[in-house]
């Protein structure tokens, strides 16, 4: 049965994090990133075709449709950071955390930083699965309560329910790629 699906977007051709910000949170001893929500002030989205698409660094990036069609839907537990240099897009965050069953997910941790106390990267087994879900997912957006990626672009996977999935499509969102997720 499928419970949901895991939404991606295609890259934009931008980074979020300026190695030349002096701004830029960093550990000191691994050098990657500590803050996920920094946003640097020089950074401006190259592709600007998509309604979402995603940083090298793992930032989801989404359209202002894409943020109205959110809000049109009454859409809970969504943040929407203002980028400094494009009024058209947002930096998107889902704050509806589904637990991952990290065991049957096949996870793979690498680098251990003990000053900063995060792995240098995290990939998890396809497809990922979730604890405590026995049906479709409520309308709505979910992500990981885990991160993957590795290095700067450590990020939760974005999950749509079946029935988002179907308004996205209808609206005919650009840049919108779903894999399913069954249990």
């Amino acid at each position: 049965m499928i419970i949901g699906y895991a939404l991606f977007g295609e890259d934009n051709d931008s980074f979020i994090f300026d190695p030349d910000d002096f701004r830029l949170p960093v550990c000191k001893s691994c050098g990657y990133v500590l803050d996920y929500d920094y946003i640097s002030p020089t950074f401006t989205v190259n592709i600007k075709k998509y309604d979402v698409s995603y940083t090298y660094d793992g930032r989801c990036i989404v359209s202002s449709r894409f943020k109205q069609f959110c809000e049109n839907e009454g859409y809970s537990r969504l943040s929407f950071q203002t980028l400094p240099n494009d009024t058209g897009f947002v930096k998107f965050n889902v704050e509806n955390l589904l637990e991952v069953d990290i065991e049957k997910s096949s996870y793979n941790y690498e680098n251990f930083c003990e000053t900063c106390n995060r792995y240098e990267s995290i990939t998890p087994g396809v497809p990922v699965f979730l604890k405590n879900i026995d049906k479709p997912l409520f309308d709505g957006f979910y992500a990981t309560n885990t991160l993957t990626g590795s290095c700067n672009g450590m990020t939760r996977i974005i999950i749509v329910s079946p029935d988002t999935k179907t308004k996205l499509k209808s609206k005919k969102m650009k840049g919108l790629t779903f894999i399913k997720i069954e249990i």
